[in-house]
C-alpha cells in the first residue's frame, strides 16, 4: 500500500544535506531552496515522487512523513 498518494500535501524535510543520497537520489544545489516547503504530489511510485511546485524528483526519505496535513496546518 502506498504511503503517499497523488494529491497528498507533504513537507520536504529541512534537514537534508547537500550531495547526500536519499533513497537512491542525490540532493543537488537546485533542490536546496525547496527544503521545508509544502508540496503537492501528482505522480510517483512507492519511493519516488513528482510534485506540482517544482520539477525535481523527491524520494520518500526526503519527505517529512511524521507530519500530517490537516486543513491549513501540519500536525504531528
Amino acid at each position: 500500500m502506498k504511503e503517499i498518494k497523488n494529491g497528498d500535501k507533504v513537507k520536504i524535510r529541512e534537514d537534508l544535506a547537500l550531495w547526500k543520497i536519499y533513497g537512491g537520489l542525490m540532493l543537488d544545489p537546485k533542490m536546496l531552496k525547496f527544503l521545508g516547503s509544502e508540496v503537492t504530489v501528482f505522480d510517483g511510485s512507492d519511493d519516488m515522487y513528482l510534485v506540482r511546485e517544482n520539477t525535481h524528483v523527491w524520494t520518500k526519505e526526503m519527505l517529512d512523513l511524521k507530519q500530517k496535513w490537516i486543513g491549513e496546518n501540519y500536525i504531528r
